[in-house]
């Protein structure tokens, strides 16, 4: 079901203490126009609406109670009103857009990811193969049409010849990666009983009778091509060769090779790793074992030549704020992050300089694990919130790119449309549109699965605009 809000109404409330906002303090939360949202659809209250950045922000509630149902949510650019949902039976989670355009979310009944195109139909499944369960923490879509997946596999291993008091049948819950052609076969399959000891989890009780030592969260393809991974439990993000599934470095935990600088307390039970197109790394570091507790997201320079990891931002609310478990830290084309702080349920998009362009409270009869932004254009007709007052380029995304990324433009009204792409040269390399188009905002992939790597240029002209933007195809 799609709803396009036509008029929100805004309304006055005051909320419960939370995160060191006073409970008679009033806030903005929304309903919808002509009350047609359900009346179970998870209410968001509006704290900070100051010139967020394009887009719409994703999430994927669960509600709380019996029998549970979820929201796939896409909320609009103004007033984050709801521009589409989708009630599910069941918990569903981890619902973003990838480069492609299409979207994915994980289904915690049959265990496993659908694919979204962007008229929301489901149109593809994944699940890991050899017999594997497949987890819901983090899948990436990839350029080949494969996937990358992850699985837990649980063994029972005597734990009392590892260490003393140790639960002689103990059930271990290690880590498989596998990554999936376009035909669905298991291509390469990586697993932490081969790299990892138990013993590195830095914080769990390893005497008990279940053992989660990995618990890892996400992962994420680096610009070599090979892996990095965020293994909570044990406080560590791992760079793993895609090719030979060997250990190239590793960041954090009791295995920690680098120097941290600026960064006394380093990070732990880390969620959402992330390679920025700078060549730095984010994390939302949960803070569990920071004294006291407290979460933040992080940015790091890393020099995997001298082995150093230098922090250079990080927001951390004032007042603090803990979440002990999941979130994420998405950094936007326009240099703002969104925060999504796990637990609390709070979401925040801040700025560089630490200033907040959006933040707002889900419902607390609702669980979230992440919250993305994306430039999201459906197949139906533009929304009147996607109609812009002047003609728009934004940013490619990603940028850089391998070999696919999104250009998103808006047109204020009908016209003729020129969409190209040149080389550092100025040769045209590619038409992605040349045509008479009406009012909105639009997206299209460029696939440069048969360019060079380099710089390249796309111009968008219409009768009253022309402006270029560069984006690096980096192989």
């Amino acid at each position: 079901m799609k709803i396009v809000a036509l008029g929100v109404v805004l309304v006055m409330l005051s909320i419960p203490e939370h995160a060191g906002y006073a409970s008679d303090t009033p806030r903005w939360t929304f309903t919808g126009a002509n009350d047609t949202i359900p009346a179970d659809f998870p209410v968001m209250t509006v704290l900070v609406n100051d010139n967020p950045a394009p887009g719409k922000l994703f999430m994927s509630p669960i509600s709380r109670g019996t029998p549970r149902f979820t929201y796939l949510t896409i909320l609009g650019d103004e007033y984050v009103y709801p521009s589409y949902y989708q009630r599910r039976t069941g918990s569903m989670s981890d619902f973003k857009m990838h480069p492609n355009g299409l979207l994915t979310f994980f289904d915690r009944g049959p265990l496993c990811y659908y694919v979204m195109n962007n008229s929301y139909a489901i149109i593809d499944s994944f699940r890991c193969g050899n017999g594997f369960i497949t987890d819901g923490h983090d899948m990436l879509l990839l350029p080949n049409g494969g996937a990358l997946l992850m699985s837990y596999d649980e063994r029972i291993i005597d734990m009392s010849v590892i260490v003393p008091g140790g639960n002689p049948a103990a059930m271990v819950s290690g880590l498989v990666i596998q990554e999936l052609d376009a035909g669905k076969n298991v291509v390469f399959e990586w697993k932490s009983w081969d790299h990892f000891a138990i013993t590195d989890a830095t914080h769990e009780d390893l005497t008990a009778s279940t053992i989660d030592y990995v618990h890892a969260n996400a992962f994420e393809i680096d610009t070599d091509g090979n892996i990095l991974l965020s293994s909570r439990h044990m406080d560590e993000i791992t760079k793993i060769n895609r090719t030979t599934g060997s250990i190239i470095w590793r960041l954090g935990g009791i295995n920690n090779q680098f120097t941290f600088i600026n960064d006394s307390i380093r990070f732990s039970y880390q969620h959402d790793i992330r390679r920025l197109p700078n060549g730095n790394i984010t994390l939302f570091d949960n803070g569990n074992y920071h004294t006291p507790s407290f979460s933040r997201a992080v940015e790091y320079h890393l020099d995997e030549q001298h082995m150093t990891a230098e922090l250079v931002w990080e927001y951390r609310n004032t007042p603090d704020i803990y979440a002990f478990a999941t979130g994420n830290a998405q950094r936007l084309s326009n240099g703002n992050t969104i925060i999504s702080w796990g637990t609390t349920n709070i979401i925040s998009e801040v700025r560089p300089d630490g200033t907040k362009a959006m933040e707002m409270i889900l419902s607390s009869l609702f669980s979230n694990y992440r919250t993305f932004r994306f430039p999201w254009i459906t197949a139906d007709a533009p929304e009147p919130s996607t109609v812009p007052e002047a003609v728009e380029l934004f940013p490619a995304y990603p940028n850089p790119f391998n070999p696919t990324t999104t250009i998103t433009y808006g047109i204020r009204g009908r016209g003729a449309v020129s969409l190209k792409v040149f080389d550092v040269l100025g040769r045209e390399v590619a038409t992605l549109v040349n045509r008479v188009e009406g009012p909105g905002r639009k997206s299209m992939t460029f696939d440069a699965g048969n360019f060079a790597s380099g710089v390249y240029f796309y111009r968008l002209q219409t009768e009253e605009f022309v402006q270029t933007k560069k984006m690096l195809l980096a192989r």
